[in-house]
């Protein structure tokens, strides 16, 4: 099994996250943007800042169970791929999506919250709800794991256990980081009452 891991990092009060290899290469450089700010919410370049070259957006509206992300340049956006990540209505154990494969197969996929898998060579923290497993929706295979470290720089490492090519690794990559952005104003929401 292939497996692939992306260290994201964030700078307390940054206003972006930082995504590497495990070997520390820089690979992308996310922006956050604030409600009303006319922007994506999450915008990952493709590259070391945002001069770099746009591969993945996400649209995250307040309060929605639904967000958008997108592959490609917002310049060019008749040839941006657009997913949505949609909370389960029934259970809201988890946010759903779908992509097509390499092969032109359409596969269904739903990211969990976890307290039992994790990123090979660590452990899940008992306290973190910032924990996720990707699931393939019908066979239930794990295909990907975001486990939380949450220090004054790194959130995390993301875990992709298949090889499913670049666009999919991106998919997964941005699906993870709005969750995880979203998990992070959800707690500041409730730090400050709500507001």
């Amino acid at each position: 099994m292939a497996r692939k891991q992306f260290k994201i990092g964030r700078k307390n009060m940054s206003g972006h996250y930082d995504v590497e290899s495990t070997d520390g290469q820089h690979l992308y450089y996310v922006d956050m943007w604030s409600l009303g700010s006319g922007k994506p919410d999450l915008t990952m370049h493709d590259g070391p800042d945002n001069k770099s070259p746009i591969v993945a957006v996400s649209h995250m509206p307040a309060l929605s169970n639904s967000f958008k992300i997108g592959l490609g340049d917002l310049s060019h956006l008749d040839a941006m791929i657009w997913e949505e990540l949609a909370k389960e209505r029934l259970t809201k154990s988890g946010w759903r999506w779908a992509t097509d494969l390499p092969d032109g197969t359409r596969t269904h996929l739903i990211w969990k919250r976890t307290k039992s898998a994790a990123v090979q060579g660590m452990t899940v923290p008992s306290m973190s709800s910032r924990n996720f497993k990707l699931q393939d929706a019908l066979t239930s295979e794990v295909l990907a794991v975001f486990t939380s470290e949450r220090t004054y720089r790194t959130c995390g490492v993301l875990q992709v256990n298949v090889e499913h090519g670049r666009a999919f690794d991106l998919m997964v990559l941005a699906s993870c980081l709005t969750l995880y952005e979203e998990s992070r104003r959800e707690a500041q929401r409730s730090w400050s009452g709500g507001s």
